[in-house]
C-alpha cells in the first residue's frame, strides 16, 4: 500500500511537472498523452506491483517534448500574428451556441478566445461564465463545447436548460 501511494505521489508530482500551466487547462493532445501514462502506469502495478523507472521516465520525457513542441508552435503563431505573416485576414466575432452542441474550427483558422458568456431566451442582457475555462486558442479541427449547465446560467430569469452561450473571439484565417 505504502509503495502504491509512491507511486501516486510520482504520478501526480510527473504531471505537474510535465505541464504548464496555464488556466488550469492543458492542450488536448498533452492530456491524452498523460491519460495514457496514467493508465499504462496502473496497469503495470496492477499486473506487477511495480513500474519500470526507466521506461517511465522516456515516456514523460516524451510528454515533455510533445508540450514543448506545441508551446514552440504557439509562440511561431503569435510572431506571426504580431508580424502580420502569412495571416490573411483577423477579425473579432462572436459565436452564439446552444446549450450541450459544439462546433469544429475550420481549416487554416485559429480562434483565440476572448470570453464566453451565457444568456436566457427572453432576456435582454447577457453574463460572463467564469466557473468553466476554455482554451485561449483553438486550432484548426479542435472542438468546442457549450456546456450544458452553469451556475451562471441560474441567474437568468427564465428556464437555464434553455440558455445559449455567447463566445467572443478573434478569428485569425491563415493562407
Amino acid at each position: 500500500m505504502k509503495k502504491y501511494l509512491l507511486i501516486s505521489f510520482f504520478v501526480a508530482f510527473t504531471a505537474l511537472m510535465v505541464t504548464e500551466a496555464h488556466c488550469q487547462s492543458v492542450h488536448p493532445k498533452v492530456q491524452t498523452l498523460i491519460d495514457g501514462l496514467n493508465s499504462w502506469m496502473s496497469g503495470e502495478m496492477q499486473a506487477t506491483g511495480t513500474v519500470d523507472p526507466l521506461l517511465l521516465k522516456a515516456k514523460s520525457e516524451y510528454i515533455r517534448q510533445v508540450q514543448d513542441s506545441l508551446a514552440k508552435a504557439e509562440s511561431i503563431a503569435l510572431k506571426q500574428l504580431a508580424s502580420g505573416g502569412d495571416i490573411l485576414e483577423s477579425k473579432k466575432t462572436t459565436l452564439t451556441l446552444m446549450a450541450g452542441s459544439s462546433i469544429v474550427v475550420p481549416s487554416n483558422t485559429e480562434w483565440r478566445i476572448t470570453g464566453m458568456y451565457v444568456k436566457g431566451d427572453m432576456d435582454s442582457y447577457r453574463v460572463q461564465v467564469n466557473s468553466v475555462k476554455l482554451q485561449e486558442v483553438y486550432i484548426a479541427g479542435e472542438k468546442i463545447t457549450a456546456p450544458t449547465l452553469t451556475s451562471e446560467s441560474a441567474l437568468l430569469s427564465g428556464d437555464s436548460m434553455s440558455a445559449s452561450y455567447d463566445i467572443d473571439f478573434i478569428e485569425i484565417k491563415f493562407k
